[in-house]
């Protein structure tokens, strides 16, 4: 099979990782073909098809029958939970989301969502739909927020919850972006492989899933082998309501570590696009916060992604790129207390959640609907 032009270390990739590369490289060429149908059935009525969306989401398939036949093939799927699903693993690892307060939203921010903008190639989607200024960066920090948010609410990934909702609307988002850039002409497939593809969006759960839970663990949180587990299960389900290939999906934080790993070293280092999306997050009023504004937020940037990656961004060596490390030594013990006491984690988890509802009110520069954009950002 031919590979995009932007696979990189391609024979170090098969020296460290067998035949993982050949099995994986594949999905660079797939993309969501249920969603993308209902996509093109959605935009062939208009808005009307929107607010049928809307009506599905709420009322279910059988209250709207003049759905598009796609759209009713896409819940088709989505109704049949999977006999993987466990519920009550899902609802556990959730808590670990508003457990980890303030320090969850800084990895969120500074790790899983930095790190995605790293690839050269999965960027490009984000840099052609345009919202790289800080005001519309802090938008999609508050959008993001809301979306782990919802996603780790209890019930939140039942059929009629909200980080369902959220899911399916940003699965249909990217299937609009798909549908605007291959219209666009400006698309370099070779290159690239498919916009949005099953790689990229592989890689996107395994940064709010395995990488994630790296960073909370950095910082000095204690994660056990089975809650990281569970935090898998939640974010392997998420995903499959996101459109993500199923098969795809590693079970085991030692899987998902191996093929980031394997993401990571065949990407390619940060490109000037990958530059210009880290400067506008670290512009937005949620970085500039914290005591140090900008020079903090470059710390734990540096501390959280390693110094080859942000090297690659060009963020600057400074003293602050210890700051992750010296939280550890009070976090840590703190946390400890907190894991001999369900009196403290209940505590915990019930702040949380107030933390992270404030969290994304104050980023968000008006409503949060996940709707998909009507045009490409021009060059």
């Amino acid at each position: 099979m031919t590979l995009p032009q932007r696979i990189s270390n391609l024979d170090e990739a098969h020296r460290r990782f067998g035949d993982l590369i050949d099995r994986l490289a594949p999905s660079l060429w797939a993309t969501d073909p249920l969603g993308d149908r209902a996509v093109e059935a959605i935009e062939a009525i208009g808005s009307e098809g929107w607010l049928q969306l809307d009506r599905v989401l709420t009322l279910g398939t059988a209250a709207v029958p003049a759905a598009p036949a796609a759209v009713k093939e896409l819940f088709a799927t989505l109704d049949q939970v999977p006999v993987w699903v466990d519920r009550e693993r899902i609802q556990r690892a959730g808590r670990i989301l508003y457990r980890s307060g303030a320090i969850g939203s800084i990895v969120l921010g500074a790790r899983s969502l930095v790190a995605g903008y790293c690839s050269p190639a999965g960027n490009k989607p984000l840099m052609m739909t345009g919202r790289l200024g800080s005001e519309q960066q802090g938008q999609r920090l508050a959008e993001t927020g809301r979306f782990v948010a919802a996603v780790c609410e209890e019930g939140g990934l039942e059929r009629y919850g909200a980080g369902f909702a959220i899911c399916v609307r940003v699965r249909l988002m990217h299937a609009k972006v798909r549908r605007l850039i291959a219209k666009s002409g400006r698309w370099q497939r070779e290159a690239w492989g498919e916009p949005i593809n099953q790689h990229d969006m592989l890689a996107t759960s395994i940064l709010f899933s395995e990488v994630f839970l790296d960073g909370l663990r950095r910082f000095g949180l204690k994660v056990t082998p089975r809650e990281g587990e569970d935090w898998l299960h939640l974010w392997r389900w998420a995903s499959v309501i996101l459109g993500v290939n199923p098969e795809l999906l590693p079970v085991t934080e030692a899987e998902a570590t191996r093929v980031m790993q394997l993401v990571q070293l065949t990407q390619g280092p940060p490109d000037e696009d990958s530059r210009h999306l880290v400067r506008g997050i670290l512009q937005t009023p949620d970085a500039k916060r914290w005591p140090g504004g900008v020079a903090l937020a470059e710390g734990f940037c540096r501390a959280l992604l390693g110094d080859d990656l942000a090297d690659g961004l060009q963020l600057p060596r400074t003293p602050y790129r210890h700051v992750v490390r010296a939280a550890s030594l009070v976090v840590g013990p703190v946390d400890q207390l907190r894991s001999f006491s369900r009196t403290i984690e209940g505590w915990l988890v019930k702040f949380g959640h107030v933390y992270w509802k404030e969290a994304v009110a104050r980023s968000a520069q008006g409503p949060l609907r996940f709707t998909p954009p009507q045009t490409l950002r021009r060059t």
